[in-house]
């Protein structure tokens, strides 16, 4: 970590060393005080609790390695990104999309399977008041016709891999 060389994201920051991934919550313009800032250690914290709790209900989620302050340590994910696969795919790599797409769609669908008890302190999300993308009349007449369902939130398509 002390060596690597961070990318800016728009919220976090990123490194990669050898078999590692590092990620800092983004608040500042400086990686060294984002990596002790309060906040950003609390968020850490936060998402590695998170992942951790997806990986036991399903050990296809990647399991978190450490936090030390506020940088997320994580196994560094191999394989093409999936959003990059479908993006770029040619019609020859049809199976290729199709399946990667299934891996995705088949572990998302395995997690909403799961009971109450099992989804015990993982974050709820209220879609009817979330402030930066504010659901539409017809959309919250929609959620309000159809029972509670369980919503990953935290994952970027990037962590599906094929």
């Amino acid at each position: 970590m002390e060596s690597g060389e961070f990318v800016r994201r728009h919220n976090s920051w990123v490194c990669s060393d050898g078999p590692l991934f590092f990620k800092i919550p983004r608040e500042s313009e400086r990686v060294s005080d984002d990596l002790i800032s309060p906040t950003a250690i609390e968020a850490a914290a936060y998402e590695f609790d998170q992942m951790r709790r997806l990986h036991v209900l399903d050990g296809a989620v990647n399991d978190p390695v450490a936090v030390i302050e506020s940088c997320l340590i994580l196994p560094r994910l191999q394989g093409e990104d999936l959003a990059t696969l479908v993006k770029t795919a040619k019609s020859r790599d049809r199976e290729k999309v199709l399946a990667a797409l299934d891996e995705a769609v088949s572990f998302i669908a395995r997690l909403h399977r799961c009971e109450g008890a099992q989804l015990s302190g993982l974050a709820e999300h209220n879609y009817m008041h979330d402030k930066y993308n504010p659901a539409t009349e017809s959309i919250q007449s929609l959620v309000l016709s159809r029972k509670r369902t369980l919503v990953v939130r935290g994952f970027e398509v990037g962590n599906f891999r094929s």
